[in-house]
């Protein structure tokens, strides 16, 4: 079925189960149907729960590198986390809010990123988050681009991909 197809059946589908009043086991592996439909999401892999609650709260906070994975969501750092600040060696410096709890923790950590909400800022503007880098290709795969980018201002600069949808 197409996109647009698609679109157009969760759409008629989530009226029907809504005027029908009728709760529904709904398994699927694309988020799309999930968003689209749930109220809750449990999330699991190999037979295990790895999240489960409301919608919003589940996609909006996974608790796990797994989970995150699995709701989209990418791997943007991998570095040691120490007063506050998150730093992977050749990539670059993320600074936490201080009010934020998880601030005054230390030890290894992982910062993902969700496509929908990376954005780019000039250089120099003080406008970033402390990670520097740049985007190095963009790329095709089906209804996805990929953006190839290189983090970090040396030679050494560590390469992500990240998909990102234009709907």
């Amino acid at each position: 079925i197409d996109e647009a197809r698609k679109r157009e059946l969760r759409r008629e589908l989530r009226t029907l189960l809504h005027q029908l009043d009728m709760t529904v086991l709904l398994v699927s592996h694309d988020l799309r149907d999930a968003q689209s439909l749930a109220d809750d999401l449990l999330v699991m892999a190999e037979g295990h729960i790895l999240q489960s609650g409301a919608l919003s709260e589940v996609v909006e906070h996974p608790t796990s590198p797994e989970s995150a994975t699995m709701l989209g969501y990418e791997p943007l750092l991998k570095g040691e986390h120490h007063n506050g600040t998150i730093q992977e060696e050749g990539v670059g410096t993320l600074e936490l809010a201080p009010e934020d709890e998880r601030s005054a923790s230390t030890g290894q950590v992982h910062v993902f990123i969700h496509p929908s909400v990376l954005s780019g800022v000039p250089p120099n503007h003080d406008l970033g988050c402390g990670i520097v880098g740049e985007v190095v290709s963009c790329y095709s795969e089906g209804t996805l681009q990929i953006l190839e980018l290189r983090l970090g201002a040396d030679r050494n600069s560590s390469t992500r991909y990240i998909p990102v949808r234009w709907e």
